[in-house]
């Protein structure tokens, strides 16, 4: 068993599982977090290799199959629901998530899914944090919200 117990109960919403949120949820993996929500439409492509968790092994993978068997890796108790789904284009199960949800990442690229996350975090009094990276690590921004 891992001695990690206070956070076994805890559930973690991470919407993008690119250079950002991959790393991130096998950390919080490590740390004993209990429960995962992965949400992200995309799969490991070439280009992802030199700033992901993934290697060439996962090439062609859905992003949520692969950071899923990552998270596993590190803690074979955890519980991860895998969402490979376009959160812009299902808002209604973004909601439900968000509401499950301790805490919410939301590690994505473009402008609309924060902007619906941040809603939706507001919404159901959700605890969210935002983070990105600007290409080629020029800059980058971190956003919480309580």
């Amino acid at each position: 068993m891992i001695e990690l117990d206070i956070l076994a109960d805890k559930r973690v919403l991470i919407i993008g599982l690119g250079s950002g949120g991959s790393p991130i949820a096998v950390e919080f993996a490590k740390a004993g977090v209990g429960q995962f929500a992965l949400a992200d439409f995309d799969r490991v492509e070439l280009h992802n290799l030199s700033r992901h968790i993934c290697t060439k092994n996962d090439l062609g993978r859905l992003k949520t199959d692969a950071v899923a068997d990552a998270i596993k890796g590190k803690n074979p108790y955890a519980i991860v629901d895998k969402l490979p789904i376009d959160i812009n284009k299902n808002l209604d199960i973004l909601s439900e998530e968000i509401k499950k949800a301790d805490v919410v990442l939301c590690c994505t690229d473009n402008n609309s899914s924060r902007f619906n996350t941040s809603e939706l975090l507001v919404k159901h009094g959700k605890v969210g944090i935002f983070g990105r990276a600007i290409a080629r690590a020029e800059g980058g921004d971190v956003f919480i919200y309580r």
